[in-house]
């Protein structure tokens, strides 16, 4: 939720623009609700709320079996591993909009047309653009290959707790290599397979973790998008004219991402990836850290005699596990 602070207006700033500031800040308000709800990359990273500079994430492996001790047994010991920290470092974020006082003399007191020509969606519409951007180029450079996302000069890990990218050739699964990325272009058998493979991971001490794939994010790509909703839009077996039962109906969610566009190749296959929504959630998979949420203070220019709204917030996101995604049509990956 955004927090608005309105500094108390005084002489000729409350008499120009004293009477806008509670319908602005309730208008940014509203629109935020709005642009939070159109935030695909929230639907794809969990968010965490942060107190601190940085922020670490652990976590245990899973706990082994119960055994059976007859009458009055003792109970035999369970232990935990504890994987490596990872680290997520808060960044700090800033826009500014000003209402000029050009605008609220030609305005003649009417609201609607204050907020269109001040451009007061940018400020909520910003933010959340900003967070998509960012979290997806944090994505889009992992599915790319790349351990790290720049941004204005600033850089930003990919990898995760094993110090890995979170899509990699050599993560592990149990006491064996691991991969989860491959290089199949995308299909009814291949999102059979994958979906497969992402079900059968273990965590280090070789437990199986009951991963589900449940949603499947793209590029928008027409022949992609054509290919995914044909082998899952159906419960019969597509392609086919028999009446054989297609195993893959019913189980997925879409999510389609032009952010991911930059990815599709000229030739070849596009990549996809598969998530698996719950695991992300409970285990830290991909996140949105959140230590500051948007912030808008509205004041008086002295020089310009502008009213200036300023923005700030800070947040990060980054990769803790690997596990709650695989990804296919990807360069340089295995194949199935």
């Amino acid at each position: 939720m955004v927090n608005i602070t309105i500094s108390e207006a005084s002489g000729q700033f409350k008499q120009l623009y004293g009477d806008i500031q509670v319908p602005l800040a309730s208008f940014i308000e509203e629109q935020e609700a709005k642009d939070r709800a159109n935030c695909l990359a929230l639907k794809i990273f969990s968010e965490r709320t942060s107190t601190n500079f940085a922020e670490g994430y652990g976590g245990l492996t899973a706990a082994g079996e119960m055994q059976p001790v007859g009458e009055g047994g003792n109970p035999p010991a369970n232990s935990f591993a504890q994987r490596e920290l990872k680290i997520i470092e808060n960044e700090t974020w800033k826009s500014r909009m000003q209402i000029t006082r050009e605008i609220i003399d030609d305005a003649h007191g009417d609201m609607k047309r204050i907020i269109q020509r001040a451009g007061a969606t940018k400020l909520t519409s910003g933010y959340y653009r900003t967070i998509d951007n960012f979290l997806m180029g944090l994505l889009g450079a992992a599915l790319g290959g790349k351990d790290k996302y720049t941004i204005g000069g600033r850089d930003y890990a990919t990898t995760c707790y094993d110090s890995k990218c979170v899509f990699s050739k050599t993560h592990k699964s149990g006491s064996k290599t691991y991969c989860n990325m491959y290089a199949d272009a995308f299909s009814k058998d291949v999102l059979g397979k994958l979906s497969t493979v992402q079900q059968n991971v273990k965590d280090e001490s070789g437990a199986e973790l009951g991963v589900a794939p449940d949603t499947i994010i793209i590029p928008n790509d027409y022949a992609l998008k054509k290919a995914v909703f044909e082998a899952i839009g159906s419960e019969k077996d597509p392609g086919s004219a028999n009446n054989g039962f297609n195993y893959l109906f019913g189980q997925w969610n879409v999510i389609i991402h032009p952010a991911l566009n930059f990815l599709i190749p000229a030739s070849g296959a596009v990549p996809f990836i598969l998530l698996d929504s719950k695991y992300n959630e409970r285990n830290d998979g991909n996140v949105f850290q959140n230590r500051v949420s948007l912030e808008v203070e509205s004041h008086e220019d002295k020089d310009t005699k502008n009213n200036v709204w300023d923005a700030y917030t800070r947040f990060s996101g980054g990769f803790v596990d690997f596990r709650h995604m695989i990804a296919g049509g990807v360069t340089g990956g295995e194949t199935l």
